[in-house]
């Protein structure tokens, strides 16, 4: 199918798409409404969200869920994405980690971080800074690792964690 010479991305399917709200409830506590006027697709190696009423490109947001098959706790592990961790962070009541100013340095300078006794499930987490959802960690049980982009990385100032 195209759209004005475009051709349109596949759309997952009914059960794909359960599959995935189901990942955001269960990680993140996402209440499933707040994904109901929301189409989702695949582009190359990562799924994508848009409004259905902007499914012909106008608006699009992109959220990088590599596609892989590996199960954690009976799900698919997605990797949620930078815009992800910003646009719904806000709403997640669980599957995210506070990080102190310490903390957060560590973290932008891709350290290792070591934590005990967290009540977080294995997997990738959101990573916040007082009232800011700024990335994605990727936590083993007994450590997080930095999922924030590189180049990002090395772009921030850090003057402004105080």
């Amino acid at each position: 199918m195209t759209l004005g010479g475009f051709l349109l991305p596949k759309l997952l399917k009914e059960d794909e798409r359960l599959d995935l709200l189901k990942y955001f409830e269960y990680f993140f506590g996402l209440e499933t409404s707040l994904f109901k006027d929301k189409v989702f697709f695949y582009q190359k190696d990562s799924i994508w969200e848009m409004t259905e009423k902007c499914y012909d490109f106008s608006e699009r947001l992109f959220l990088s869920f590599p596609q892989g098959l590996k199960l954690c706790s009976g799900h698919r592990i997605y990797k949620p994405s930078f815009d992800f961790a910003q646009t719904y962070g806000k709403f997640c009541t669980k599957g995210f980690l506070e990080l102190s100013r310490s903390q957060i340095l560590s973290f932008f300078q891709r350290e290792l971080l070591t934590f005990s006794e967290l009540d977080l499930d294995r997997g990738y987490i959101l990573i916040k800074y007082k009232k800011l959802f700024i990335g994605v960690g990727f936590y083993d049980g007994e450590s997080l690792t930095s999922h924030y982009p590189k180049k990002l990385c090395s772009q921030i100032s850090f003057k402004h964690f105080r």
